[in-house]
Formats: C-alpha cells, sequence, structure tokens
C-alpha cells in the first residue's frame, strides 16, 4: 500500500531524508544585466570550452583513425579463420 500523505512536516521520511524545504531553498535569484563588455567576455570564454571541446575530439577521432589504420595494415582486422 502506498502512502500518499507524505511525512509530516519537519519529519524525515522513510528513507530518513527531510523533503520539507522553505520557498527561499529552491528559489534562484536572477543575475543582474551584464554590461555589453561582459557579454562580450563571457561569449569568448564560452567559445573557447567550444573550442577545446572540438579539439578534443578531433585528436579522438584522429587516434582511432591512425589505430584501425595501423590494425588494417597488420592484416589483423581481415583475417577470419573459419
Amino acid at each position: 500500500m502506498i502512502d500518499l500523505a507524505g511525512p509530516v512536516a519537519g519529519e524525515p521520511d522513510r528513507l530518513g531524508l527531510n523533503t520539507v524545504m522553505k520557498i527561499h531553498e529552491i528559489t534562484t535569484k536572477p543575475k543582474p544585466a551584464m554590461t555589453p563588455d561582459q557579454a562580450r567576455i563571457e561569449g569568448l570564454k564560452a567559445q573557447v570550452k567550444r573550442s577545446q571541446a572540438a579539439v578534443k575530439a578531433e585528436r579522438a577521432r584522429q587516434k582511432v583513425k591512425a589505430g584501425q589504420q595501423a590494425l588494417a595494415a597488420s592484416g589483423f582486422a581481415g583475417s577470419k579463420t573459419g
């Protein structure tokens, strides 16, 4: 049977968690508006992160490709017994 009432306010539930939260604990405060210069810096920082991720992905892709070529050159990948 499922208890739909839930725990009494302030008491832990059956997992030992206190599920009652106050409004100020779950609301987020809005960030103040950025100046155009600040927005440009934030945009450039985001661009750097995207570029770094793209470089990392490209290096991984090239490493996989080199491994596949080395495997094919060794003749291991094409040899099937059967």
